[in-house]
C-alpha cells in the first residue's frame, strides 16, 4: 500500500531580475518508501529545476487519498479535515473519525464543490471540519507502468 509523502526541496531558482536565490519549495507524492520517494522526486524534478537540488526533508502525510483534476485552473492543494460520524452502539451518542484528504483545485470554495462530488454516494454520514491551502507545487502520483498509480480524478 502506497503512503503519501511530502517532499521539501531546496535549490537555486532564479528571480525575473536574473539574480540566483536559494528557495525551499514543498511536493506531494506517493510512494512505498522514503527511499523511493526521494528517488522519484529526484527524477521528476531533474526536468524542471535547471542546477543542482537536493530533498532537504521528507514526511509521511496523514491523508487517506488525493484527488486530482484534470482542470488547468486547478492549480492549487487543499488540505481537508472532515469526519465520518457513527453513533456509539453502547451510548448512543454520536462518534467522530477524523479523516484527511487532499483535493486539487482553484479556490476553497472549488475544493469544497470537490469534496462534495467525492464524497457523492456514500452511506456515511460526514462533516467537513476544517479546509487549508497547502503549498505544494505539485503532486507526482504513483503509476505501476512507469513506477508512477494514478489517482481518482473529479
Amino acid at each position: 500500500m502506497n503512503s503519501y509523502f511530502e517532499v521539501a526541496v531546496r535549490y537555486d531558482k532564479v528571480l525575473a531580475d536574473g539574480t540566483p536565490h536559494k528557495v525551499t519549495e514543498q511536493f506531494l507524492l506517493d510512494a512505498l518508501s522514503f527511499t523511493e520517494a526521494e528517488a522519484r522526486a529526484t527524477d521528476s524534478l531533474a526536468d524542471y529545476i535547471a542546477g543542482e537540488f537536493r530533498v532537504v526533508a521528507e514526511k509521511i502525510l496523514n491523508v487517506s487519498e488525493v484527488v486530482t483534476t484534470a482542470d488547468e485552473s486547478a492549480d492549487r492543494y487543499y488540505k481537508l479535515k472532515y469526519n465520518i460520524i457513527t453513533v456509539d452502539e453502547k451510548s448512543g451518542k454520536d462518534k467522530k473519525q477524523p479523516q484527511y484528504v487532499i483535493i486539487q483545485a482553484k479556490s476553497v470554495d472549488d475544493a469544497r464543490d470537490r469534496f462534495q462530488a467525492y464524497i457523492k454516494g456514500w452511506m456515511a454520514d460526514t462533516e467537513l471540519e476544517a479546509i487549508s491551502e497547502t503549498k505544494y507545487l505539485d503532486y507526482f502520483p504513483y503509476n505501476k507502468t512507469n513506477n508512477n498509480q494514478t489517482t481518482k480524478q473529479q
